[in-house]
């Protein structure tokens, strides 16, 4: 989380982070301790699930190894894919590939992670 850290938002309780993908926007908020990030719209799925695959390998490498794990969530509504991180004493992570259609675009596709700790 260090390395991602930008400056204070406008917004006094969150900072701004500045992750690896393009398009993606993070924030940490202080006060309610969790850690929320959405990628752009992308129209084409293909598209999509690769960017939801390369943030699910970004997020696996940066996790140190063995404390974390897969676990087995229900799915959001709307949601394509999921997955869910957790390290039982200290946070969760889930990061979810989630779809929607309207009269304008057939469907459109977004990927966010939400991570915050465990009480």
């Amino acid at each position: 989380m260090r390395a991602l850290r930008g400056a204070p938002d406008e917004d006094a309780r969150k900072y701004r982070l500045h992750p690896t993908l393009p398009e993606m926007n993070c924030s940490i908020d202080r006060i309610l301790s969790y850690l929320s990030c959405y990628g752009a719209v992308i129209n084409n799925e293909k598209e999509a699930e690769n960017v939801f695959k390369q943030l699910v390998d970004d997020v696996k490498a940066a996790l140190p190894a063995g404390r974390w794990e897969v676990v087995k969530v229900e799915p959001r509504v709307g949601s394509v894919r999921s997955i869910t991180y957790e390290d039982r004493k200290s946070a969760r992570i889930d990061i979810e590939l989630l779809v929607s259609s309207t009269m304008e675009v057939q469907s459109s596709y977004v990927v966010s992670l939400y991570g915050w700790p465990r009480f």
